[in-house]
């Protein structure tokens, strides 16, 4: 997800360490099964910090927690991530930009993103070739349609830059609450989409089922159609309700009442 270049300041973030979170960028570039994507160089670093204007463009909590942590939400995001890639024909692509934690957007002139990226941005895929490899990548249209990542149930709805975004809970799996001792249900988020009627705050939806919940919305924008995924964990009492968009999300993330968690989608692996 990207917003047009903004002070972090007007909308309450506070900014942390950007070294840190390129070196954990770094830290994936091993296992990435459809792509070798490109690490920030040290003098990206330096236009990075000397674009914002500070020492680091971080605004957001990236818990550190891995897929080990919550192993039924990572194994319904790869079981997900599969269905999307059967239905395609073909093998999820990531450009350079689309990874968790990128520096820069994946479209257009890439540029730089005004902070790194709270999640995997799914656009294009790969078709297998006669001979066994893979193509050339060939992007997903818009009105693609899309399943639910796992059962849950729909807490928020509000718009983005290309469509809409919709965050659910589910309820089955829940982490070790990361700051008042208290275990936090897991979320997925997807934007970008358009919704199928119906699909507003209290509707329970079933990843089992064939009939798509969300499409790509078709992008008014120089990005192109694509559906971006994060995953997160929110106490109970997290007031959703209240979310007026992006910019609220990630401020609340700041004030570290809500944690960004990595999508286990870089390396999947293959089903058997």
């Amino acid at each position: 997800f990207w917003l047009k270049p903004f002070s972090l300041k007007s909308f309450g973030l506070k900014p942390v360490g950007l070294m840190a979170a390129i070196a954990r960028n770094s830290a994936r570039a091993a296992g990435v099964r459809a792509a070798t994507v490109a690490r920030p160089t040290s003098a990206l670093v330096a236009r990075m910090a000397a674009t914002a204007g500070i020492d680091s463009v971080d605004g957001w909590w990236h818990a550190p927690l891995g897929p080990a942590a919550y192993p039924q939400l990572a194994a319904s995001c790869a079981a997900w991530a599969h269905d999307l890639e059967r239905r395609a024909v073909g093998a999820l692509h990531f450009p350079a930009g689309a990874e968790f934690l990128g520096s820069h957007l994946f479209w257009g002139k890439r540029r730089l993103r005004p902070a790194p990226h709270e999640g995997v941005d799914l656009c294009e895929v790969r078709e297998p070739t006669s001979a066994g490899g893979a193509g050339e990548p060939r992007p997903l249209p818009a009105g693609f349609g899309l399943l639910a990542v796992a059962d849950g149930v729909v807490v928020a709805v509000f718009e983005d830059f290309v469509g809409r975004t919709v965050v659910m809970r589910h309820d089955h799996e829940r982490v070790l609450g990361l700051g008042d001792g208290e275990t936090w249900p897991l979320h997925s988020l997807l934007a970008h989409v358009d919704l199928a009627e119906g699909i507003v705050p209290g509707a329970s939806v079933l990843q089992a089922s064939s009939v798509p919940f969300a499409v790509l919305a078709a992008s008014k924008t120089t990005a192109p159609p694509h559906v971006h995924l994060s995953l997160l964990a929110a106490p109970t009492s997290f007031p959703w309700a209240s979310l007026g968009g992006w910019p609220d999300l990630l401020s609340f993330s700041a004030r570290r009442e809500v944690a960004f968690l990595e999508p286990p989608l870089m390396a999947l692996p293959q089903p058997t």
